[in-house]
């Protein structure tokens, strides 16, 4: 068998068995990896996000120690039970509104994910959408060029 004829073998028995998986599932693994890609752009979005979450309550945490260490040695410094009362109102006062505030940073951050992840699929549907209605223009046209196929042959 000359290397030609090998060639010409391999590729006729390649796509046979490429026709028979598409036939038997019918599957085109070019498809499939394009319809993947929105999961992946919107799983890597996602991670980002998780991400700017994570090293926000982090940075809060952080904060958060310091001036609960602060208080402490303030509380521990006072002179007198007024002093250590006031140091630990003002404490627990800061608190409040840092949670409030930290509540807030992390709800904008949460809707910003949820935007962020949920955009790949509007502009997916978007673009089915064109394709539909592409298709359904080209139905239309396939079957009246039919019908009129018919009319010219019956005349």
């Amino acid at each position: 068998m000359t290397e030609a004829m090998a060639r010409e073998y391999r590729s006729a028995t390649s796509s046979a068995s490429e026709r028979k998986a598409e036939s038997t599932f019918g599957l085109d693994p070019a498809q499939i990896a394009g319809n993947l890609e929105p999961f992946f752009v919107a799983s890597s979005r996602f991670i980002e996000n998780w991400r700017k979450a994570s090293e926000e309550l982090l940075e809060f945490g952080k904060a958060r120690l310091g001036r609960n260490i602060e208080t402490g040695r303030k509380v521990a410094r006072s002179a007198s039970l007024e002093e250590a009362i006031e140091h630990q109102s003002e404490f627990a006062r800061s608190l409040m509104q840092d949670y409030i505030a930290e509540t807030g940073k992390l709800a904008e951050i949460g809707s910003r994910a949820i935007s962020d992840t949920f955009e790949v699929w509007r502009v997916e549907r978007q673009q089915a959408r064109r394709t539909g209605r592409e298709m359904t223009e080209s139905a239309r046209d396939a079957s009246s060029e039919s019908l009129s196929g018919r009319k010219f042959a019956a005349e």
